[in-house]
């Protein structure tokens, strides 16, 4: 008689349940037909009725040692897939912070919270450039800009408020020092848009 063929000695392997060996280690169970095929269909680079597709399903203690070894010799490089996740991780950090607020759900943080974040927050150490930069622009800008919105949204937020807001704001404009710094007010909005 002839020797098997290799698709013949592939239904004998797929027919024995489990392979036997000395050591209880490495039973390994031979994958049913209708997983190579489905393995097939996934597109993985098996071939349906092949050894070498049951072989490569189950990981054996010299392929371990195998890829361990080519690790250990790697001599310590970062390999590019990780320096590419980790730049994906820190860009997807930055991308993060530039989100809008989620002004239906969440309330906006108090002016001690702005200045608490700028002298102490963790986004940078303390002492340096950074810091520095951080607290100037929190003084300078962020707290008096904040100051003048919050206000501007505590009238708005009910009408009896801005009608008394109007009211108020036309009884000023009509006394000599109320025209005198609503002028210094218009100058100083064409000054900045021209």
């Amino acid at each position: 008689m002839s020797a098997p063929m290799p698709d013949e000695e592939a239904a004998t392997t797929r027919t024995s349940a489990v392979v036997t060996a000395n050591d209880a280690e490495q039973r390994v169970a031979a994958p049913p037909r209708d997983t190579m095929r489905n393995r097939d269909a996934e597109g993985d680079g098996s071939t349906s009725g092949s050894i070498a597709g049951a072989k490569a399903a189950a990981p054996t203690p010299q392929r371990e040692a195998r890829a361990g070894a080519r690790e250990a010799s790697s001599g310590g490089s970062v390999a590019p897939g990780r320096t590419c996740r980790a730049a994906a991780k820190r860009l997807a950090s930055l991308a993060g912070g530039m989100r809008p607020p989620e002004v239906w759900e969440n309330q906006r943080p108090s002016l001690r919270e702005i200045w608490h974040y700028a002298a102490y927050g963790q986004w940078t150490g303390q002492g340096t450039a950074g810091r520095i930069l951080g607290i100037t622009y929190a003084v300078v800008i962020a707290i008096p800009s904040l100051t003048l919105g919050y206000y501007a949204l505590w009238v708005l937020e009910r009408p009896a408020r801005l009608v008394a807001a109007l009211v108020l704001a036309t009884l000023v404009a009509l006394t000599p020092p109320g025209q005198f710094s609503l002028g210094l007010l218009l100058d100083l909005v064409r000054w900045l848009v021209t």
